[in-house]
């Protein structure tokens, strides 16, 4: 048992794989397995990557339609039945339809167990990569809300990839408009599915591990300047889908008086090409 739980503090687990694209039910599949092989099987927020079970690289409207709006509600019931079995909150990306607008969204939902009987939260992504426009709607804002994650109340911020980056790459690197928005809405815990690419110019996977985490935790700036206590977890996806390759690196990094490090050494975070339910103890 990890100390974390052993104290009573929070424990986060980030479920790291490959998806395959468009094949929902074997994806599951895959996720079921790799909980079930785990040794620590305690941990109260589970964390998956960004559209987890449809996988990522759709070439358009066409090609997503036939997973919407199935998915969404075969992945809402995935989570809830996951929740309710390992009794943790549990956060999967996923396209889905907002009924209030038709429009189609690229998501994370998060169930609780059901004794709880806590209401989901949904959260669409407000900052879209290449890929997500063209099929995607962008969310409205970014969103940031109290949350009971175990035994600890945090302002829980919610994030999609993209949405870490500048708007469409067009905005000023230093705006920071994601992490300026959670140090305004005093976020303490963000909880993160990711998509992230490996560049194309990447030929040493430990350089581009570290090149990776270091950039995530640069695109915080606004709340590392403050010396703000917050912890950031982080669910990437590996493989490679379309000429498109993914680099893991699933973390949960600290940021306190100015300065980050991530949660357990960088020798605890996953690997570029590692498929791992990495579980992580966050310190008191």
């Amino acid at each position: 048992m990890h100390e974390g739980a052993a104290d009573g503090g929070l424990v986060v687990a980030l479920l790291q794989f490959a998806p395959v694209l468009g094949d929902v039910q074997a994806n599951m599949r895959a996720a079921d397995a790799l909980l079930a092989a785990a040794q620590e099987r305690r941990f109260h927020h589970l964390i998956l990557p960004e559209m987890a079970f449809t996988g990522y690289v759709f070439h358009d409207r066409a090609h997503i339609a036939p997973h919407l709006p199935a998915a969404f509600e075969a992945t809402r019931a995935w989570a809830q039945r996951t929740a309710d079995a390992y009794t943790c909150s549990v956060q999967v990306g996923c396209p889905r339809v907002d009924e209030a607008t038709n429009e189609w969204r690229n998501s994370v939902v998060v169930m609780f167990p059901a004794q709880t009987r806590r209401d989901p939260v949904v959260y669409d992504k407000h900052f879209l990569y290449e890929v997500d426009e063209r099929w995607a709607t962008p969310g409205p804002s970014f969103l940031s809300q109290p949350m009971r994650l175990g035994p600890r109340e945090f302002n829980v911020g919610f994030g999609i990839c993209m949405d870490i980056n500048p708007w469409r790459f067009k905005a000023p690197f230093a705006k920071f408009e994601f992490g300026n928005y959670h140090l305004e809405h005093n976020t303490d815990f963000l909880s993160l599915s990711m998509a992230w690419v490996l560049g194309e110019e990447a030929e040493d996977a430990r350089a581009a591990h570290m090149d990776t985490i270091v950039y995530w935790a640069s695109r915080l700036q606004p709340l590392i300047v403050q010396g703000r206590r917050v912890f950031v977890a982080i669910c990437n996806r590996i493989g490679g889908e379309n000429g498109t390759r993914f680099c893991g690196s699933s973390c949960v990094l600290e940021i306190n008086d100015g300065n980050v490090r991530v949660v357990g050494g960088v020798e605890g975070a996953c690997g570029v090409a590692e498929t791992r339910l990495l579980v992580v103890p966050i310190p008191p």
